[in-house]
């Protein structure tokens, strides 16, 4: 009684890897690099054909392997950062490495101000009349000015600066401003006071 028994096994050869993607999640402007701020977060993902993903990692400028598991801020110093990362499925095919690199913009923008004429300066007072010309001037070396918004006497709601403004009533006035960059980095509310006559 010789009756030979064949087992069949049915198996998959999974030699793809896992396929990558992240998002960056918060502040952030697209301009000459990606901007971010230190409250921008990088989510990663992975999908894999057949076996699934077993892993996910993940370096900021290429030091530190971690493995991925929540979004995650970049590092909150000034400048460029690559982060690479890549999968690892169950069957142990690893995706290619990938590489986004982001500028970290934690600088707020600075204002000035300046008064044109007339104007006269007497005893640590400035005069000016309802003509003179006030001028904010914002700049932000990194992602740029969004927006500069003032105030005169703090009692009316807050104006978008977007050309010289004047200051018609009379008296002491306290003008305040103060900007904010493309990743909402906003500056210190800053203030100077004139004397309108």
């Amino acid at each position: 009684n010789n009756v030979e028994t064949k087992l069949v096994y049915n198996f998959y050869l999974d030699k793809i890897p896992p396929v990558t993607t992240n998002t960056i999640q918060g502040d952030q402007y697209l301009g000459n690099y990606k901007f971010v701020s230190p409250r921008t977060t990088i989510n990663l993902a992975a999908t894999d054909n057949k076996a699934g993903v077993k892993s996910v990692h993940y370096l900021i400028d290429y030091k530190g392997e971690t493995t991925y598991s929540d979004p995650f801020l970049v590092t909150n110093t000034k400048g460029l950062h690559p982060i690479s990362y890549y999968a690892i499925d169950k069957v142990e095919n690893k995706s290619s490495r990938k590489t986004t690199t982001v500028y970290m913009d934690n600088v707020p923008p600075t204002t000035s101000i300046s008064y044109g004429n007339p104007q006269f300066f007497d005893r640590d007072t400035l005069y000016i009349n309802k003509t003179t010309k006030v001028t904010l001037t914002s700049r932000d070396y990194e992602s740029g000015v969004q927006k500069t918004i003032y105030n005169v006497d703090s009692k009316a709601k807050s104006a978008t600066y977007n050309a010289p403004f004047t200051v018609e009533k009379e008296g002491y006035r306290k003008i305040t401003w103060n900007a904010t960059d493309r990743v909402n980095n906003e500056e210190t509310v800053k203030e100077s006071y004139v004397f309108v006559d």
